[in-house]
């Protein structure tokens, strides 16, 4: 918790600092690559999503014991994807407006696919360190033998101000329609095992009795 503080007192100072016009936060890379609401929302929604799955696993407090609090993981989860979505809606209407210089003709999210089980809390924590890690140190991910730049940008260009000269999108969206397929999928097997199961798959557990569901019952009960 103390880091994420400690961050915290960072990210602030810095914006606070190119506020009043001084030149090491303007040049600072977090303000330069990393300033943008949606970086800032994701990272604080992972965060408390962190702790969250924290407070349910381990029963802190009258927070962890209160059944109301058990909806947590989807409310999370709802807000983290509201925030990618927005995101992407946002880039989209950018698209739009820069039509004809990039000749994109079609957008699709690909923040589609849901997580389940006790993977999603790691993905909570990775997630946040992730986020906390490349707002500090963003060159890491944007430049030399680490880039981790989509197919999107050829060229190794990510900027606001620089078109990728070479963009590609056709990976990111082979992966959008994959998640909606996914979804799709895995709706129509819930939905199938409550119908033949006789039950409301929002009020009750559709997987009991399965070999996973007993195996991760019995791994919470440890």
């Amino acid at each position: 918790m103390s880091y994420r503080i400690a961050l915290t007192i960072y990210f602030t100072a810095i914006y606070i600092g190119a506020a009043q016009g001084q030149a090491w936060a303007l040049h600072n890379q977090t303000y330069v690559h990393m300033n943008s609401w949606f970086h800032y929302a994701k990272l604080y929604a992972a965060t408390f999503g962190c702790i969250g799955f924290m407070i349910l696993k381990y029963h802190w407090g009258k927070l962890g014991k209160a059944y109301w609090f058990k909806c947590f993981p989807f409310v999370i989860v709802a807000i983290n994807i509201f925030i990618a979505v927005g995101s992407d809606f946002e880039l989209a209407i950018r698209g739009m407006n820069a039509l004809q210089t990039t000749g994109s003709q079609w957008w699709l999210s690909s923040e589609g696919v849901w997580l389940y089980g006790g993977w999603i809390q790691n993905r909570a924590n990775t997630l946040a360190i992730w986020c906390m890690f490349a707002q500090v140190i963003p060159e890491f991910q944007d430049s030399g033998r680490f880039s981790v730049l989509p197919v999107l940008y050829k060229n190794g260009v990510m900027s606001p101000a620089v078109h990728p000269g070479a963009a590609d999108p056709t990976m990111m969206g082979v992966i959008a329609i994959l998640s909606l397929a996914i979804n799709v999928v895995v709706f129509a097997i819930i939905w199938k095992r409550a119908t033949s199961m006789g039950i409301n798959p929002y009020t009750h557990e559709v997987f009991v009795g399965t070999k996973d569901y007993e195996e991760a019952m019995a791994r919470a009960q440890k």
